[in-house]
């Protein structure tokens, strides 16, 4: 699960859905992103992000945000990213 500040990583790649003629931008696949809103709808849990503040629009649910499904997320591996940072120091240091 995810909470509001989290940072994460988009693993999906969208499409335009034609509503980019109004603004939308949509996360782009392998960049960082910091949770702002949760929302639940269905059952299924949906994102937005501080770094994207799109535009209101009618959808077939009403005038809303785009938000995204939590599914095409993940969360950041800081553990990941230090072991790579080590291992670099530590090659740099034995040549």
């Amino acid at each position: 699960m995810f909470t509001a500040n989290e940072k994460v990583v988009c693993i999906h790649t969208f499409q335009d859905q034609g509503d980019a003629q109004y603004g939308v931008v949509h996360p782009v696949k392998r960049e960082m992103y910091t949770i702002r809103t949760i929302s639940v709808v269905n059952g299924l849990v949906y994102l937005r992000f501080h770094e994207l503040k799109n535009p209101v629009l009618n959808y077939a649910t009403g005038p809303d945000e785009c938000q995204y499904w939590d599914e095409r997320f993940r969360k950041l591996d800081y553990q990941f990213a230090e072991d790579v940072i080590a291992n670099i120091k530590e090659q740099v240091n034995t040549e």
